[in-house]
């Protein structure tokens, strides 16, 4: 049996907040496991930081874990005293106590002098201060001993982006490539934090650098031809659509769009052969099935459409639309008590 722990678990998904501190412990996870009786043989723990789903200052969360995991009755109390002194400081930084922070901070450094996240830590709570000079000698350290801390503005803005906080995502990803023009996810990143402010020429530019770099990156090409979409460039749209599906054939979600852009255009032997292929590559998406059935009735194919409009309300079936669009087809066919039961 193997026990797969990643650390984001304790950075729940709200949106519009940045974590103060974690809902849970990893104490308190343990406990949990130890009273549901949960048994491994083997752990893996997924630190989540690279990506941006769980904040770079709680990167320890994990070798907390670790630790509890190989001594779960706290034999080793320096260790102990470490972990407490880290946490003590976080909270205290949550609350805007920056003078308590620093002091748990630099206790937890009287211990263990190395420990990147005490350095990072203590680093924010500097910053918090208002104390420049303090704080970036901090992060120095932190990056001299984990080369994590190196990436921190990457980081910060992956996990922004990963929150929907396109503001406060938007300038960590211009700091890191004004430093490094040419990194593919930081140029994505940015791509997207424009797109999501509706500022659309200004995403095309980002993506435009991207898909000239990294011409066969079907992503690009996809987030191309929505802004396109989004500026009624439809030609170019159907280009970049077409693009992504022949880089990847089985993207679903591309076929879906460029079936509804054809639907748009009335060309609907191209709207409908792109959307069997969507949901070909996603049969478990009620959209695609329900756009597909109204497509097959608009050109007399009631039985497809039928079949269409039930998977529809199969996947859901507290899908009024589906029901709705299945009533209609059935009265269509004259098969007016299957239509009842269908609006009803």
């Amino acid at each position: 049996v193997l026990l797969t722990i990643c650390v984001d678990y304790f950075d729940p998904p709200n949106l519009g907040k940045r974590l103060d501190i974690p809902s849970i412990w990893p104490e308190e996870f343990i406990t949990t496991l130890r009273k549901k009786g949960i048994t491994s043989d083997s752990v893996t723990i997924s630190y989540s930081v690279k990506g941006g789903y769980l904040a770079l200052e709680y990167k320890f969360l994990g070798d907390d874990l670790s630790d509890l995991l190989k001594d779960p009755k706290g034999s080793h109390s320096v260790v102990t005293k470490i972990r407490e002194h880290r946490r003590s400081g976080h909270v205290y930084r949550s609350k805007g106590m920056v003078l308590e922070a620093a002091n748990e901070f630099q206790k937890g450094l009287e211990l263990s002098p190395n420990d990147a996240a005490l350095h990072y830590g203590l680093a924010l709570v500097y910053d918090q201060w208002g104390k420049a000079n303090e704080a970036s000698i901090e992060f120095n350290r932190a990056k001299a001993i984990d080369a994590t801390y190196e990436n921190s503005e990457s980081y910060d803005a992956d996990y922004y982006l990963q929150k929907r906080m396109y503001d406060q995502a938007l300038p960590f990803y211009e700091q890191v490539l004004k430093n490094k023009p040419n990194r593919p996810k930081d140029l994505l990143g940015a791509g997207i934090c424009f797109s999501k402010q509706g500022k659309s020429e200004e995403a095309v530019k980002y993506y435009q650098i991207l898909s000239e770099k990294y011409p066969n990156f079907y992503l690009v090409h996809f987030n191309l031809a929505v802004v396109y979409s989004e500026l009624e460039q439809w030609e170019k749209a159907e280009m970049d659509y077409r693009r992504t599906v022949a880089l990847n054939p089985y993207f679903g979600k591309a076929y879906q769009n460029l079936g509804n852009l054809y639907a748009s255009r009335n060309e609907k032997d191209k709207a409908i052969a792109a959307l069997e292929k969507a949901v070909k590559n996603n049969p478990c998406f009620k959209g695609i099935q329900n756009n597909l059935g109204s497509l097959y009735a608009s050109v007399g194919e009631y039985d497809k459409a039928n079949r269409a409009f039930k998977n529809a309300v199969r996947i859901d079936p507290q899908y009024a639309v589906g029901y709705n669009n299945l009533g209609k087809v059935y009265l269509i066919q004259e098969k007016r008590e299957d239509a009842l039961r269908a609006f009803q």
